[in-house]
């Protein structure tokens, strides 16, 4: 039922009781969202009793630790339901699982929309009906302050409107630069890892090494074909599954049942002919039977392996797989990774006449948006050209030794400006005989360039590098894979001396 106040105003949102729920939802699990509502959206506006007492809870609890968004379960264990009885206290968790289940049935952008017209209508109306009773009393007095002041309300209220609004394009506010600040401090420590210790602490320096990759940021692999990009995804995806990060993974190239099984394998740290041996045993049942439950808590795998496919309809799944993990899961998905973002079309060039490398522009350009709009860790691929393949063998006119960089990447330049982190996997012959990969920090908003990190690996289990393998790091593009067993017992964990690098290099 809608209210109205004493000046004719609308008290009450202007949603069904099912879209009322929705919007809730969305405000107690996207914190963007929530920073805009939570001075615009009052507690007694919302039609049913608890969802107001959800909504104050919310607010209280931001107030207290200094403006940031509250998560769902820190609403539903406040210290305000300590003081409930537990039948209250039920009800308003219940209304709060309700609210974010409610999510999938009412899209983001269509509650945007008319939230947003309805509070400038709210606004509007107020502000004519306060403007009018001070233009009426300066008329009737000859007061030519109220008529100032009737003027004034109307200038407020454009102000006002223009701030005012869920739209794309709002107005970011900056008078919390604490909040801002703590925000980040959050967002660091609870950073996706790459699975790597030293790789983390090198990408992200301010962090703790338990993880690198903030959400709403894209990290693009750039590698020659054949050389571990699908195995470094799969990597980094099998340590995230195992630390309860929440994972989609979107293939659109490699046989089905061949990603499965590197998925396996790399949560089991065993080959393939290893888990095979053991298939009928005690011991392998049970620990397969153990990462099948992991995996169906925190692992959607979509293989979208057609010709021709557009970035425009993998957006459309993503949005629906994301819906659906949110109303079985209470939140989204961490990190999405695509393996891989190059073999994607775009409607746009469906007239033809686009070269690969607009192409490519728009698609990766996709995918970085989609990290934003949904909070989560995008990783992707992109493949070298074939001096880059030259320079990884040591062979031809790039005998000389050195790592890949940006410049290697396969005509298209797009996605390497796109991209927030950009790193290269280096592995020569000399390398894979040994058993190390060497990623190269090329591109990085979190941390130094030009960093080169060495870990052993193990792909024969479909591990490109692990938490318990040894690990370096040096400054500069020199490769290093002929001295690589000497800096590993000598600086493992730690940097590598630049006259070391210098000497080695040489």
């Amino acid at each position: 039922m809608t209210t109205v106040t004493n000046d004719g105003v609308e008290n009450t949102l202007p949603f069904s009781k099912v879209k009322q729920e929705a919007l809730l939802g969305y405000f107690l699990t996207d914190p963007k969202l929530f920073t805009l509502a939570k001075t615009k959206i009052e507690p007694e506006w919302w039609s049913n009793p608890r969802h107001s007492q959800i909504w104050d809870l919310a607010l209280k609890f931001s107030e207290r630790v200094g403006g940031r968004a509250p998560s769902r379960e820190e609403i539903e264990n406040c210290v305000e339901l300590d003081m409930l009885d537990l039948a209250d206290t039920n009800a308003i968790r219940f209304n709060i699982e309700m609210s974010v289940k409610r999510i999938p049935q009412f899209g983001l952008d269509a509650l945007r929309v008319e939230l947003t017209s309805w509070l400038h209508a709210r606004i509007y109306l107020s502000a004519m009906k306060k403007s009018e009773s001070l233009f009426n009393a300066s008329s009737k007095t000859q007061d030519s302050k109220k008529l100032q002041e009737a003027f004034a309300v109307i200038r407020e209220m454009n102000r006002t409107i223009d701030e005012t609004t869920f739209e794309v394009g709002a107005v970011e506010s900056m008078d919390d630069p604490v909040g801002d600040f703590t925000a980040h401090e959050k967002e660091s420590k609870n950073a996706i890892s790459l699975g790597c210790p030293v790789l983390d602490s090198v990408l992200l320096d301010e962090g703790d090494g338990s993880g690198s990759l903030l959400r709403g940021d894209m990290t693009v692999l750039l590698a020659p074909t054949n050389i571990g990009k699908t195995t470094t995804m799969v990597t980094i995806i099998a340590h995230n599954v195992m630390h309860g990060k929440d994972c989609l993974l979107i293939t659109h190239e490699g046989r089905i049942r061949d990603i499965k099984l590197k998925i396996w394998q790399a949560l089991m740290g065993a080959s393939r002919r290893a888990i095979l041996n053991g298939i009928s045993s005690t011991v392998v049942k049970g620990e397969l039977a153990y990462w099948k439950k992991i995996v169906a808590e925190h692992l959607e795998f979509v293989p979208l392996n057609k010709a021709g496919l557009n970035v425009e309809d993998v957006e459309v799944m993503i949005r629906r797989r994301q819906e659906h993990w949110i109303s079985k899961h209470g939140k989204g998905f961490d990190l999405l990774v695509d393996d891989y973002a190059a073999k994607l079309q775009t409607k746009l060039a469906s007239r033809g006449g686009w070269a690969p490398r607009q192409i490519q522009e728009v698609v990766y350009n996709y995918f970085s948006q989609i990290a934003l709009e949904h909070d989560c860790h995008v990783i992707t691929a992109i493949q070298t050209n074939r001096d880059g393949s030259k320079v990884n063998r040591h062979a031809g006119s790039e005998a000389k030794s050195r790592l890949l960089v940006m410049e290697d990447v396969m005509e298209a330049w797009g996605p390497m400006t796109t991209a927030t982190n950009v790193i290269t996997i280096n592995r020569d012959p000399a390398s894979q005989a040994r058993g190390v990969v060497t990623y190269y920090i090329c591109k990085s908003r979190s941390s130094a360039v030009g960093v080169a990190v060495m870990v052993e690996s193990d792909f024969a289990s479909s591990r490109s590098h692990w938490a318990d393998k040894r690990a370096t790091w040096y400054r500069g593009t020199m490769s290093m894979s002929d001295k690589v067993s000497d800096l590993l017992s000598q600086f493992g964990g730690l940097e590598v001396p630049w006259a070391t690098v210098q000497e080695s290099g040489g």
